[in-house]
């Protein structure tokens, strides 16, 4: 789990998340069936223990009274859509923006984005569901790149060693 900048700074979370959000805990079902937690399993011995959120995000969505564009990519393995789904569902504000072809962390490699949901937020004062149609992302080229990698790996015969 070394720190890579933009893409896992381990370094710098690590210790928030296994203390405050339960990284290595059990599956949590209630946020869907895909599970991606079992991956830090094996270095929660590394931290304290889990103590708690410093705040029950669940408990305090109903009370976000501001605009929350909530952006989900449809292939987030690590935050999965039905976790952005809940916290739209249950906050009074909240607006899914469903960005296609992304994975976690769309904003690091879909900036226009992100800046033009910053924009819709300033110039709102309420997120409406038919102002964001325009509020998608591009695949970025990292995600093209990998893409047409997987797709030469796939099609090409494999060498003999």
């Amino acid at each position: 789990m070394r720190s890579r900048p933009f893409l896992m700074e381990f370094d710098l979370v690590a210790r928030c998340a296994f203390v405050e959000l339960g990284y290595g805990l059990p599956h949590d079902p209630e946020i869907g069936p895909l599970s991606s937690d079992t991956s830090y399993v094996g270095l929660s011995d590394q931290f304290p223990l889990f103590e708690s959120e410093s705040v029950d995000v669940r408990a305090a969505l109903p009370h976000f009274d501001w605009p929350l564009l909530v952006l989900s990519g449809d292939r987030d393995v690590r935050t999965p859509r039905s976790v952005a789904e809940y916290v739209t569902a249950n906050s009074p504000n909240g607006v899914l923006v469903p960005i296609e072809q992304h994975g976690h962390s769309a904003l690091d490699t879909a900036q226009p984005l992100a800046l033009r949901s910053i924009h819709h937020l300033m110039e709102s004062t309420t997120p409406v569901p038919h102002e964001l149609k325009d509020l998608r992302a591009s695949r970025s080229m990292i995600a093209r790149l990998i893409s047409l990698r997987f797709g030469f790996a796939k099609a090409l015969p494999k060498r003999a060693s």
